[in-house]
């Protein structure tokens, strides 16, 4: 008998189809980069590298993006191996969080309010719903 393999599929990426869009591709790349050449202890407190894996969430869940033509985020490591972007425009804040299992929090602020909770496996459209909210007022 056969073994089931486990395959989990993923968003087509589509491709930057404007200057600024390749502009946004190529800063978030960067900052990805940059992050995936941590090494063991990277913080001086014992931070461990981030996984393959977890760029690899990170890369889908962000250059899809561009067409919203939201800011580049600050994007940065996260002890145990996860990663964070971060964005604040007119008042509006937004942090997404992918996790070392590789699950993905959020947090939203606007004022007094204050919103966090995980996204559903395959957060695309999760990540794409959170963006066009941080982009209303722009």
């Amino acid at each position: 008998m056969a073994a089931v393999v486990d395959v989990q599929w993923t968003g087509v990426v589509p491709l930057p189809n404007t200057t600024g869009d390749l502009k946004y591709v190529q800063e978030v790349r960067t900052k990805l980069d940059l992050i995936a050449a941590l090494r063991d202890n990277w913080d001086g407190e014992g931070g461990e590298p981030i996984a393959a894996r977890i760029l690899v969430i990170a890369g889908e869940l962000l250059l899809p993006l561009a067409r919203f033509q939201p800011p580049v985020p600050r994007i940065a490591p996260v002890l145990g191996g996860g990663i964070q972007f971060e964005w604040e425009i007119a008042g509006r804040e937004l942090e997404i969080e992918i996790l070392p299992d590789g699950s993905v929090e959020y947090l939203i602020a606007e004022g007094d309010r204050t919103e966090e909770s995980s996204l559903p496996p395959l957060p695309i459209n999760g990540v794409r719903s959170l963006v066009q909210w941080l982009m209303e007022r722009r």
